[in-house]
């Protein structure tokens, strides 16, 4: 492990570290500046600007507490990663009003995401 691995001086599986775990060497904080390649933490701060949705973005003030929330959930083992995750599918089925069957993926990253219509695809014509 090189002196630069935040697993040497940080505990990642303690919040909000833990966000930046299961992601790329983008996430990554270096602990000796305590950012990321982009330049920012995993914390919600108020007086910076809120990028949108991308790898280098900050959390907002809504997502920080979601995922707080979740990790508390889970730490204190009152709801397990399947449950959260069925619930979140089960809420974005009925808040996009989707048809019975209609599959929710939930994917780390646009990129990711991009494999599933080729899933499906090959899927569908095995062989091909």
């Amino acid at each position: 492990m090189d002196s630069d691995s935040p697993k040497e001086t940080m505990n990642l599986t303690s919040f909000p570290l833990i966000l930046t775990e299961g992601g790329d060497d983008r996430l990554k904080i270096n602990p000796k500046t305590g950012v990321n390649k982009y330049f920012c933490t995993p914390e919600y701060e108020p007086d910076v600007l809120f990028r949108g949705s991308c790898t280098c973005n900050m959390p907002s003030e809504l997502g920080y507490a979601a995922a707080k929330d979740a990790y508390d959930k889970l730490v204190s083992e009152k709801e397990t990663i399947d449950s959260l995750l069925s619930s979140t599918r089960s809420r974005l089925h009925k808040m996009y009003e989707l048809q019975e069957g209609t599959g929710v993926f939930l994917m780390p990253s646009g990129s990711d995401a991009e494999y599933i219509p080729l899933l499906i695809a090959k899927t569908l014509n095995e062989g091909k």
